[in-house]
């Protein structure tokens, strides 16, 4: 094979021949096609979709197709020159694959003299925030099943005590985060997918039965003001990094991924329409009245509300070990394993398995206002971990003089990095206003 030449602190030099880390990933590539797809749809459709009406009554159904349309394709650029850093970086190193916390070490090593004394610093925080993150998911929804679980009972049965009701789900958690496999958690996200579209769609067509409003009353154009909480509503709503970094290391063929009709393409244009679509009749059918969730405009006494719940419940409960993976990838597989022995290996991660579930339980049981909470760590790490850092990693490992024509990639990498930063803090003032209404009592309209 020729000799290859590539750029080094902006001179060329021979080099080894080239390098492709996916030929190397053979055996941890698992997943097809449909198994990505079927787990990227899981870990990205959640409950955030329930907002979609109340943000579109803020900016206008026409700012709020254009907005969530390019705020989602942003994060779809976004996560694709994360992935490409991320090999970049592998294939200097001459490595299969890099947890996220490793490839911004090594790509901030790659920078200016005056940005390598915080490797360690940005290694730690990318892989802190994301354990936080997925924890606090996980927690999140924990509480979110549990809460619904009851609301069910109640309706259908009269009183029961949450706890009781935790403790009743507590075995099939535990049972459930025992599969340790992307592969193996496929039929599971399948039936997480298939309950949350019967959930959604039940809604929507109970919207869609009680809309007396003529379409024409529907605001075009509103607070424009409004318009970077919106974006952060729409970042927060589709926002699940780890796990779609790890879907991209078990996938079998990458270019799958990532690819035109790749599973992140097709995958992000699904959410899109669901999103528009159902904020679309929430509006239409509420207007000026919509709550931030939807859902609590349709009457309690409706049955409705009360079966999506349902279905609702079941798609948490069946998510929730998809969104503890990176949890336990980052600490168990990458850290904590290697201090035991092969032998004593299994029978520690089952005990590191059931001490995650006990943790989230307990942190449910006893944090409060936990969902304002992720909200608020959601907008401090996962806005500038999947939008701005992949423009730091992109400036560092062109550094010093490989930006293009006119410096074109460093002016999209710095408009990457401020983009972040200002769903950052839109996300914080989001999480604030949320803080103030739960304490006052009063309802968010």
């Amino acid at each position: 094979m020729p000799i290859k030449y590539i750029l080094v602190n902006g001179m060329e030099q021979p080099s080894q021949p080239i390098y492709d880390p996916y030929t190397y990933r053979k055996e941890i590539a698992t997943l097809g096609y449909w198994d990505g797809l079927v787990h990227l749809v899981n870990c990205i459709l959640g409950g955030g979709i329930l907002s979609g009406p109340y943000g579109f009554k803020r900016v206008g159904w026409v700012v709020g197709l254009l907005v969530s349309a390019i705020v989602m394709m942003l994060i779809v650029y976004s996560f694709r020159l994360l992935v490409k850093c991320i090999n970049e970086i592998c294939r200097r190193r001459r490595v299969p694959y890099m947890q996220f916390g490793k490839a911004m070490m090594e790509c901030v090593i790659e920078g200016p003299s005056w940005m390598q004394r915080y490797k360690k610093s940005a290694s730690i925080y990318v892989s802190s925030f994301l354990v936080i993150f997925h924890f606090g998911v996980g927690i999140m929804y924990i509480e979110l099943a549990t809460e619904s679980v009851k609301d069910i009972i109640i309706y259908w049965l009269g009183y029961i005590d949450y706890k009781l009701v935790m403790l009743f789900l507590a075995p099939f958690l535990i049972a459930i985060t025992m599969i340790k496999k992307l592969k193996s958690l496929v039929p599971v996200s399948v039936v997480s997918n298939i309950t949350v579209l019967i959930s959604i769609a039940m809604i929507a067509y109970y919207m869609i039965a009680d809309t007396t409003r003529p379409f024409s009353e529907l605001l075009m154009f509103n607070e424009l003001t409004y318009i970077p909480l919106y974006i952060g509503l729409v970042l927060l709503s589709n926002s699940s990094l780890g796990v779609l970094l790890a879907i991209e290391a078990e996938m079998k063929d990458p270019a799958r991924y990532l690819g035109p009709f790749g599973c992140l393409n097709v995958g992000m244009s699904l959410l899109y329409v669901l999103f528009a679509l159902f904020s679309m009749c929430g509006y239409w059918c509420y207007g000026d009245i919509t709550f931030f969730y939807v859902i609590d405009n349709i009457p309690e006494e409706e049955v409705v509300p009360n079966v999506s719940k349902i279905f609702h419940a079941l798609a948490i409960f069946f998510t929730y070990p998809l969104q503890i993976y990176p949890v336990v990838s980052i600490i168990w597989t990458h850290r904590m394993a290697a201090l035991f022995p092969p032998e004593a290996q299994p029978i520690f991660e089952t005990s590191f398995r059931v001490m995650i579930v006990a943790i989230t339980m307990f942190a449910s049981l006893t944090i409060p206002h936990f969902d304002i909470i992720i909200s608020l760590i959601s907008s401090v790490c996962l806005c500038v971990l999947g939008i701005s850092l992949p423009g730091i990693m992109d400036m560092c490992l062109r550094y010093p003089n490989n930006y293009g024509p006119c410096h074109i990639a460093q002016v999209r990498d710095i408009f990457l990095i401020c983009f972040g930063v200002t769903a950052c803090l839109a996300g914080i003032v989001n999480a604030g206003v949320s803080i103030y209404y739960r304490y006052t009592g009063e309802v968010r309209v």
